[in-house]
């Protein structure tokens, strides 16, 4: 019997521990069903071996009655033989023994076929006990089966009642969440109500703010312009001066490239030179200590060397190998705090392939393939105290410090943000960074 759920539907348990019941009775049903005919065969044959084992008696005592009455007529035969001389007396009691002697071996015929079928019968006796010890042992068995059968039912139906228990548990345990989840709804919807009136307000006390500072930054402007008008007036003497200055300092010695302006002698007032440096933007440029010689890092996955005096192509040219743009660029030995100190002059290229690549700035051949970086690698630096050793910082939120020699990174250390650019403090061990977060740490 199928107990329904809440809700209305039938549990999927019961439905199965039904269907299980059904299907046992069904097989005890066939079970039984076999052995019907050999049980009715079996009492059937014992009936008719009662029925000939008492034919048979009733015949041995007719023939034991017949026995006697043979006995009885062989001493009338003696009695008739004795009398034959004295008549027709003796003739009708010879007649008498000859009809009796007839009705004998009838008699014995009789007895002789109902011997047969009393052989006959408890053959099939035997036979059906035969049968009755098969159909037993074939009974034990199905009574074991169906005591197997009973006892698996008895476990699913406490597995079904278990089930219940678990399901009515899990229910209420449901709804109780459900009640949960409609008070913190409900709490929501109230803080959220909150939130609106504190936004409104807040941003009617922005408003009310920002008005207040535009009528004082309109206050300031007017300040600015009436100060500014003062200070033109006084600056506009000195104007021409100041000019001619200025550009006989910028024609004065004009081959030393970009030396000079580095030094501090002067700010430039125009471009010299323009250099398709890169396919795409350029994110990174980078001198030589000398000034000489400029490296540019862009989206076309390379660095391109330039003469800076003139704007050329110079050395290898084109260092290749990142498979994507390059971020940063440093020289060793250059004035972004790359390596002080002899050696060959390298370059070091930073990309968003995650890796960092040192090239051999006179053959352009690549050293080493520096790779450990999660995500792109935003800035690299040459140590300004040690040619091999090199600082990065990328966007896994991980600083990395290289041997430049073995190409193994010896140091790595985790931040909380993003690291957009690195850089050497006043000492080998210091590494300054700038962060998405804001930070410098």
């Amino acid at each position: 019997m199928e107990t329904p759920t809440r809700g209305g539907a039938a549990s999927p348990s019961c439905d199965t521990t039904a269907s299980l019941l059904s299907k046992l009775q069904a097989r005890n049903r066939a079970e039984v069903v076999a052995f019907k005919d050999v049980f009715e065969a079996h009492a059937s044959a014992q009936t008719n071996a009662r029925a000939l084992q008492e034919r048979a008696s009733a015949l041995q005592r007719q023939c034991a009655e017949l026995t006697q009455g043979k006995e009885t007529s062989e001493a009338n035969l003696k009695i008739a033989n004795d009398a034959a001389a004295r008549g027709e007396a003796a003739q009708e009691q010879a007649a008498r023994v000859a009809q009796l002697q007839t009705e004998l071996a009838e008699s014995y015929k009789r007895h002789a076929d109902s011997s047969e079928q009393v052989i006959v019968a408890r053959d099939r006796q035997a036979k059906a006990d035969e049968d009755l010890v098969v159909a037993k042992e074939a009974l034990v068995l199905a009574e074991r089966e169906r005591d197997d059968a009973i006892r698996r039912g008895d476990a699913l139906a406490s597995e079904l009642e278990s089930a219940r228990a678990l399901a009515e548990a899990t229910e209420a345990e449901a709804a109780a969440r459900a009640r949960d989840k409609e008070d913190a709804l409900a709490k929501a919807e109230a803080v959220e109500r909150e939130n609106q009136q504190l936004l409104e307000r807040v941003m009617q006390m922005k408003l009310s703010e920002a008005e207040k500072m535009n009528a004082i930054n309109d206050l300031y402007e007017d300040l600015q312009r009436q100060k500014q008008s003062v200070e033109l007036a006084a600056a506009a003497a000195d104007l021409s001066a100041a000019s001619s200055t200025r550009m006989r300092s910028l024609t004065t010695a004009p081959g030393q490239g970009g030396s000079r302006a580095r030094s501090g002698g002067y700010f430039p007032a125009r471009k010299r030179l323009v250099i398709r440096a890169n396919v795409g933007g350029t994110h990174r440029v980078a001198f030589t200590a000398g000034g000489d010689v400029l490296a540019t890092a862009g989206d076309d996955k390379v660095v391109s060397l330039w003469d800076a005096g003139s704007g050329v192509a110079t050395g290898p040219g084109r260092l290749a190998g990142h498979a994507g743009a390059l971020l940063d660029v440093d020289f060793s030995g250059g004035e972004n705090g790359g390596g002080g100190g002899g050696g060959d002059l390298t370059v070091l290229g930073a990309g968003a392939d995650k890796s960092i690549r040192l090239w051999d700035a006179v053959t352009g051949k690549c050293r080493h393939a520096l790779r450990g970086h999660a995500e792109k690698v935003c800035a690299a630096r040459f140590s300004p105290f040690e040619n091999t050793r090199a600082a990065s910082c990328s966007h896994d939120k991980t600083i990395k410090v290289w041997d430049l020699n073995k190409g193994f990174c010896v140091a790595s250390i985790m931040c909380a943000s993003n690291c957009n650019a690195v850089t050497y403090g006043d000492g080998a061990g210091v590494v300054v960074t700038g962060h998405f977060d804001g930070a410098a740490r």
